[in-house]
């Protein structure tokens, strides 16, 4: 078991998060590995990144085909919203922002390899249209 150290001045060494996509499409925070944040960068956001832990149930891959089949918007400029949640070592949100998605860049289901036993990892990289801190 790895242990957490916080240092003297609250920086924690191990991230804790939670991605919260919306109900419609199904997809289980508690399946995404990394989180691949925005940056703010030349005037506009940088794409999101997300990689999954791919499970035979819940299925990633049918959230996934869920988001490209989509047709319900937001509003003209945003397809949905995502929520990010930093967590301290508790598990309460420190700090939440509210990720409004403009267009999907690219969803990659993963490689197939019969010589590799490792989980299949899907990615999704998200354009966003605006950024927010909440909290």
């Amino acid at each position: 078991m790895k242990k957490v150290i916080s240092n003297e001045f609250g920086f924690q060494q191990k991230k804790l998060f939670s991605v919260e996509f919306p109900d419609c499409f199904g997809l289980n925070n508690c399946l995404v590995s990394k989180c691949k944040t925005s940056k703010y960068l030349h005037d506009k956001w940088a794409n999101i990144v997300v990689e999954f832990a791919d499970t035979v149930t819940p299925s990633v891959a049918q959230g996934l085909f869920k988001i490209c089949d989509n047709k319900e918007r937001e509003s003209n400029d945003v397809l949905f919203t995502v929520i990010l949640n930093l967590k301290d070592l508790t598990g309460e949100i420190v700090r939440k922002w509210e990720i409004k998605i403009k267009k999907i860049v690219c969803i990659d289901f993963g490689d197939l390899d019969t010589e590799n036993d490792e989980i299949i990892r899907p990615r999704l990289s998200l354009q966003p249209y605006n950024v927010k801190l909440l909290f």
